[in-house]
């Protein structure tokens, strides 16, 4: 006799049985977990965005720099490291 190509090795044919639920045997990990960023993420993600800003302001204050008194940065920068702080310091708080 050949075996059947749908039946596979360990199989206990469990679905074939009548009132088989597989939700109330096997749970799934991703149905479970709520669909939002865990705090070590968060975190890092603020800190790339403040990295930015940092970034961001050394390349703009130094841009044809002359003079220690022309120094001058313009606001976007130093939003942008303030948001990422604030992300940063609101993951830190979720954390603890």
């Amino acid at each position: 006799m050949a075996e059947d190509p749908k039946k596979k090795p360990g199989f206990d044919g469990a679905h074939e049985r009548e009132g088989y639920d597989p939700v109330a045997y096997h749970r799934d990990e991703t149905v479970l977990r709520k669909k939002r960023t865990d705090a070590r993420g968060e975190s890092a993600l603020g800190s790339m965005i403040a990295a930015a800003g940092i970034v961001w302001g050394a390349y703009v204050g130094t841009d044809h720099f002359t003079s220690m008194q022309n120094i001058s940065l313009p606001r976007g920068p130093i939003e942008l490291a303030c948001l990422g702080i604030a992300i940063w310091l609101h993951a830190k708080w979720r954390a603890r």
